[in-house]
C-alpha cells in the first residue's frame, strides 16, 4: 500500500492543468501604448503646450487700431477719423506701424485738438517704436514666446519619460502576474498531493490499516497546506487586478486576467531570465557616462525649467534699468488747405521713465533668484540620486543572478530529497512528518526559484528605464 502512495504522490506533482489562452508581454505593452490613461494625458499636455507658445506668439500678431470722433452739434462741428496698423517685432521692444488719418470741416477744429486737423487728401503716415535700454535686450513678449518654447520642450520630454515610466511598470506588473500564478500553481499540487493521499488514508483507515492519528496528521497538512494556497491565490489575483490597470480592452477599460495555468509560462519566464543573463556575461547593458546622465528624461525636464528660470531671471533683472525709448513718425499732409500743416512731417520723440522705488522689480527677482538656487540643487541631487540608481540596480541584477542559481540548486537538491525520501516510504523506512517535511521544502525551493527569476526580470526592466536617453531632444 505505501507503494501505491508514493506512485500517487509522484503522479500528482508530476501533473499539471490544462493550458489556456494567457496574456504576454507583447500584449500588455500594445495595451499601455494604446490605453493608458497616463501616456494619453502626458500627450494632452504637450497638446495644451503647443498652443501656449501659438498665444505667446499671438502676442507678436499685427492688429489694426483706429480712434475716431464725431461732433455734429457746436462751435466747432467737426468728425475725425484715424486708422492704424500695427505690427510687432521680435527685438528690441518694437513695432512698426503704418496709418492714416482725416480730420473733416479743416479750420474748425479747437486749440486744443488742431493736432487733427488735416488737409483735404488726410495725413498717412510710418512709424516705429524702440527701446534703447529697458526692453531692448529682453521684454514681457519675446519673454513669454521663449517660457513657452521651453515649456514645450519639457512636455515632450516628459512625454518620453512617462512611456518609459509605464513601460516599466507595466513590465514589472506582467512578470509580478506570471510569478503570483506559477507560485500558486506550486501549492495547488502540493495541495493536491495531500488531498489525494486523504483519500487513501480513508481507505485504509476504514479497512483497519492505520491508526486514526496518522489519518489525522495527513488533514493537519491539508489544513495548512489550504492556507498556503489561499494566501498563494490571493498574491495571484492582486497582482492579476494591478495587470488590469496595463492590460485594457479595446475600449480601454481594465481587463482582469483570470488564467491560473502556469503551463506556457514556465518556460517562457525561463526564457526571459535566460536572455536577461546573457546580457549581463556579455556586456551589452549600457552604462552612462556623466554626459549622458544629463540626456534622462526626468533631467533633461528639469534642465527644462531652470532653463525657463533663466528666461525669468533675464526679464526681471532687465526691468531694473530706465525706461528709454525711441518713436519715429513720419507723416504726409495731402493738400494745401491748412498752411499750418507741412507736407512733408518727421517728427522723433524720446520717452524716458526711471523709477525711483525698485520694491516690485527686486521683488521679483529675489524670487526667481531663490527658485534658481532651489532648481539647481534639485538638478544636483538628481543626477547623484540617478547614478545611485543605475549603480544599486546594476548590483540588483548580479545578486539576484546569484541568487536564482543558488534556488535553483536548492530546488533540485530538495527535489533529489523528497524522490529519495518517497523511496524509502515504500519501504517503510520513513514516515509522513518526514514526507511532509521534504514536500514542502521542494515547494518552498520552487516559489523561492519563481520569485528569484522574476528579480532578476524586474532589476533588468528597471535598469533598461533608467538608462534610457531622451530622443529627439537636446
Amino acid at each position: 500500500m505505501n507503494r501505491v502512495i508514493a506512485c500517487l504522490l509522484l503522479a500528482t506533482l508530476s501533473a499539471t492543468a490544462k493550458a489556456g489562452s494567457y496574456p504576454t508581454e507583447d500584449d500588455v505593452l500594445t495595451s499601455t501604448r494604446e490605453h493608458y490613461p497616463i501616456i494619453s494625458q502626458s500627450i494632452l499636455q504637450v497638446l495644451a503646450s503647443e498652443n501656449e507658445l501659438k498665444a505667446a506668439r499671438g502676442n507678436f500678431d499685427s492688429k489694426i487700431v483706429s480712434n475716431n470722433h464725431w461732433v455734429p452739434v457746436g462751435v466747432f462741428v467737426r468728425r475725425y477719423v484715424d486708422v492704424q496698423v500695427e505690427k510687432p517685432l521680435p527685438f528690441a521692444n518694437s513695432k512698426v506701424y503704418v496709418g492714416y488719418s482725416h480730420g473733416f470741416n479743416p479750420g474748425y477744429f479747437p486749440p486744443q485738438f488742431s493736432t487733427m486737423s488735416t488737409n483735404h487728401g488726410g495725413a498717412p503716415r510710418v512709424g516705429a517704436y524702440f527701446s534703447l535700454m529697458r526692453g531692448l535686450m529682453i521684454d514681457e513678449r519675446r519673454a513669454a514666446v521663449r517660457r513657452s518654447q521651453y515649456g514645450l520642450q519639457k512636455s515632450k520630454v516628459d512625454v518620453q519619460f512617462t512611456q518609459i515610466q509605464v513601460t516599466r511598470d507595466s513590465k514589472l506588473a506582467y512578470w509580478a502576474w506570471v510569478s503570483g500564478v506559477r507560485n500558486y500553481a506550486v501549492y495547488k499540487r502540493l495541495l493536491d498531493v495531500a488531498e489525494a493521499r486523504k483519500g487513501v488514508l480513508d481507505q485504509r483507515l476504514s479497512a483497519g490499516d492505520i491508526s486514526e492519528v496518522v489519518a489525522k496528521e495527513n488533514l493537519q497538512y491539508v489544513a495548512r497546506r489550504r492556507a498556503d494556497l489561499a494566501s498563494a491565490e490571493l498574491t495571484m489575483k492582486q497582482t492579476a487586478l494591478d495587470l488590469s490597470l496595463f492590460l485594457r480592452s479595446s475600449d480601454g477599460e481594465p481587463f482582469v486576467s483570470h488564467h491560473d495555468s502556469e503551463e506556457g509560462l514556465v518556460d517562457m519566464m525561463q526564457a526571459r531570465a535566460r536572455s536577461v543573463e546573457a546580457e549581463l556575461d556579455a556586456g551589452q547593458l549600457p552604462v552612462l557616462d556623466a554626459s549622458q546622465l544629463t540626456q534622462r528624461p526626468d533631467v533633461l525636464s528639469l534642465r527644462k525649467e531652470i532653463l525657463m528660470n533663466d528666461v525669468d531671471l533675464k526679464y526681471f533683472d532687465n526691468q531694473l534699468m530706465p525706461k528709454f525709448d525711441l518713436h519715429l513718425d513720419y507723416t504726409k499732409n495731402i493738400g494745401r488747405e491748412d498752411p499750418t500743416n507741412g507736407q512733408h512731417v518727421l517728427t522723433v520723440y524720446f520717452n524716458l521713465e526711471i523709477p525711483i522705488e525698485y520694491n516690485l522689480i527686486q521683488g521679483n527677482l529675489r524670487a526667481v533668484q531663490a527658485e534658481r538656487s532651489l532648481l539647481n540643487s534639485r538638478y544636483n541631487f538628481l543626477l547623484e540620486n540617478v547614478d545611485v540608481e543605475i549603480n544599486k540596480l546594476n548590483e540588483t541584477m548580479r545578486l539576484a543572478r546569484d541568487r536564482m542559481h543558488n534556488a535553483q540548486q536548492e530546488m533540485e537538491y530538495a527535489a533529489q530529497l523528497l524522490e529519495a525520501e518517497n523511496y524509502k516510504f515504500t519501504r517503510g523506512g520513513s514516515n509522513f512528518f518526514l514526507i511532509n517535511i521534504r514536500e514542502e521544502a521542494r515547494a518552498e525551493a520552487e516559489a523561492k526559484y519563481i520569485y528569484a527569476q522574476y528579480d532578476l526580470i524586474s532589476a533588468h526592466a528597471q535598469y533598461r528605464a533608467a538608462t534610457a536617453q531622451a530622443k529627439g531632444m537636446e
